[in-house]
């Protein structure tokens, strides 16, 4: 079987959808999925070097809709490593329940970016009784050089 996904690694991508296929028999509620979907569909991620951003708070995405469902988790979320390292807070998470059979999800994409280490002189320090001569003393202290 011949995988053709052929997009740069060091691209930012995601693909995402509904597939249609499980992952593994803990993607839906009922006896019945198809070990050998399983096996393919997981094969073809694992071929392409793919990582699956979790869903959170929810563990299937479609419903048959019927009295006793059989409920899935369809809708998957995947992209390189790179990704995780660039957006490493990057979350799936499933919104209210429609009359759709499919739960909708939002991709919510952020990082950590580290906050600068400034010093800020703010003006109203100058107000302040006894700043001047705090600064005074402050400054004549001798400076510790680093080792």
């Amino acid at each position: 079987m011949a995988y053709n996904l052929q997009i740069p690694v060091h691209d930012h991508w995601l693909l995402l959808g509904d597939f249609n296929f499980i992952r593994s028999v803990e993607n839906r509620n009922k006896d019945g999925a198809d070990i050998n979907d399983i096996f393919l569909f997981n094969s073809i991620i694992s071929h392409l070097g793919l990582i699956e951003l979790p869903l959170k708070g929810r563990n299937f995405t479609w419903s048959n809709m019927q009295d006793n469902p059989l409920l899935e988790q369809l809708a998957w979320f995947f992209t390189p490593c790179n990704w995780t390292l660039q957006y490493p807070n990057t979350m799936v998470n499933p919104l209210s329940k429609t009359t759709s059979d499919h739960i909708p999800c939002v991709l919510n994409i952020s990082t950590n970016i580290p906050k600068e280490k400034k010093f800020r002189f703010e003006n109203m320090w100058l107000q302040q009784p006894g700043f001047l001569d705090v600064v005074k003393q402050a400054w004549g202290q001798p400076v510790k050089q680093a080792s």
